[in-house]
């Protein structure tokens, strides 16, 4: 589970940084955030080539019953994320959706390291929702946006890289 989790972080991580890039004014941000999604597609597919057959999924009522929550879990943050961008425009405060949307996903990691009992993904929620709190709080309203963007795009990537090295580091390939 870790393994796949990671490989969807890194994707996620490419998204938010190049979001975050081209809410700013700087030049030639159409090629950096290119650049960004470049790389994180890089850390997908080494990441995926080296730990293929790695972290086996685990099987039994218990994983089904653990997978279904995760999935309910994840459409609902999706619904959460769509809802409360359609909230802040009609509240005329579209500078609050990104902030409140990485929000929204720090306290699924949260949840969900609580469930699997994972410190990694409870300490990546409370960066997720602590982090766009203290943006919102100390920066200009033109910064929001980017700057949330970008630090939820900067802690996707440091959990995802963290998650494929642990999966290298406790499962090892079986002799041949």
């Amino acid at each position: 589970m870790s393994r796949v989790g990671s490989l969807v972080q890194a994707g996620f991580a490419g998204w938010w940084l190049a979001r975050a890039v081209l809410a700013t004014s700087v030049p030639g941000r159409s090629v950096l955030a290119a650049a960004g999604i470049v790389a994180a597609a890089t850390v997908v597919a080494v990441g995926g080539w080296s730990t293929r057959g790695l972290g086996r999924r685990p099987t039994g009522p218990a994983a089904r019953s653990i997978e279904r929550m995760l999935t309910v879990a994840t459409i609902g943050q999706l619904a959460i994320s769509v809802a409360v961008a359609a909230i802040a425009s009609a509240l005329h405060r579209p500078a609050l959706a990104t902030p409140l949307i990485v929000i929204s996903l720090g306290v699924l990691f949260w949840w969900m390291g609580r469930l699997l009992s994972l410190n990694s993904d409870r300490a990546l929620g409370a960066a997720l929702v602590v982090g766009p709190g203290a943006v919102v709080a100390t920066l200009p309203v033109a910064a929001w946006a980017p700057a949330s963007a970008g630090l939820g795009g900067l802690l996707l990537m440091a959990s995802a890289l963290y998650g494929l090295t642990t999966v290298r580091r406790m499962t090892s390939p079986k002799p041949r």
